[in-house]
């Protein structure tokens, strides 16, 4: 299955989501739930492709939660399954104001 923003939104409505356990720990840690990231998700856009990932070809998504709180998903796709490797609060000392880009170090 290509890894596209509508496949993504497929998947994480058809419940076939799977966290790793990195995941887990990362999310409990920053007080996300899976119901921010199927929102992120669903109100997202990929922002960038991650295709040699090495647990699978992934990519981060910039959607907002149900709160209306931005949120960075970085999720892959793998065996027809929606895996979310981790997510996070984008902040300002990392990415520009829209939080779509990067910042370069020494900005």
């Amino acid at each position: 299955m290509e890894l596209t923003i509508e496949n993504l939104r497929t998947l994480s409505c058809s419940g076939q989501i799977f966290l790793t356990a990195h995941s887990q720990a990362r999310l409990y840690e920053r007080g996300i739930r899976l119901a921010d990231i199927r929102q992120a998700i669903q109100s997202g856009k990929i922002i960038e492709y991650r295709p040699d990932d090495y647990r699978c070809p992934s990519c981060l998504v910039l959607g907002v939660n149900l709160a209306g709180r931005w949120l960075h998903v970085v999720c892959g796709i793998h065996e027809d399954a929606l895996w979310i490797l981790t997510a996070y609060w984008p902040d300002l000392d990392h990415w520009n104001a829209s939080y779509t880009e990067r910042k370069k170090k020494g900005e």
